[in-house]
């Protein structure tokens, strides 16, 4: 065998196992932050149901929602909603939003009118752009509701998903009469109005094990490229 047909195929065998590395790699990489994402991406309802509300007549122009604080840990929230009265479809659209305590818009979206966003329990929900809401702050979550009855009850009669579990702890009804369309909830009520809703979860830590996969990840990648 001459010695460029063995250089030849030196550099064969070379590059064909780069290639192959890098394929373990990455298909590696993918999975390994495949499963965290899909950790991360596991909502659940914010307020998970009431009993014993009295309805407001659906001519009433305003914004209604709750007040509540994230705990130590951040959340990721991924959906908004809106109450469904009968379950049956919404009348008209309504927007929902979320806020910081300050006022500040975090995030929003359109429920549109009848049944087209998916019915989880009794609200009507629409995915959004995935928003992080920091741990230990405050934050107001409310739905513009003319157009279609909404519920006000009694905190006796509220039950709280992750609210109840130290994700995030419920702090008081905040509504804003009079004005259309989505406003900032600035005011507060003896009555809780669970109008508005959302999806949220943990962020899951990296666990040690994840963090010496990546580890020997990066000791991979710098084999392969020397």
């Amino acid at each position: 065998m001459s010695i460029t047909s063995h250089l030849k195929k030196v550099r064969f065998h070379t590059l064909n196992n780069n290639f192959i590395n890098y394929i373990i790699l990455y298909t590696t990489i993918f999975f390994i932050t495949g499963n965290y994402l899909s950790a991360a991406i596991n909502p659940s309802l914010i307020l998970t149901s009431f009993s014993g509300e009295s309805l407001g007549n659906a001519s009433v122009v305003g914004t209604q929602g709750f007040q509540f604080t994230v705990g130590s840990e951040s959340v990721l929230l991924t959906q908004l909603g809106h109450w469904d009265h009968n379950l049956d479809g919404l009348n008209v659209s309504h927007e929902v939003g979320i806020w910081e305590d300050n006022g500040t818009l975090v995030a929003s979206a359109t429920v549109s009118a009848g049944t087209v966003a998916s019915l989880v329990d009794a609200w009507r929900m629409v995915s959004i752009t995935p928003v992080i809401l920091s741990g230990n702050t405050t934050y107001r979550i409310g739905s513009q509701t003319n157009g279609d009855n909404y519920a006000f009850t009694s905190s006796s009669g509220i039950s709280f998903g992750p609210l109840n579990s130290g994700i995030a702890s419920y702090d008081s009804p905040a509504f804003l009469f009079t004005t259309p369309g989505l406003n900032f909830p600035n005011n507060f009520s003896s009555n809780d109005r669970p109008n508005a809703n959302g999806f949220i979860t943990t962020i899951p830590e990296p666990t040690s094990g994840l963090l010496m996969g990546l580890v020997g990840l990066l000791i991979a990648i710098r084999r392969i490229e020397k």
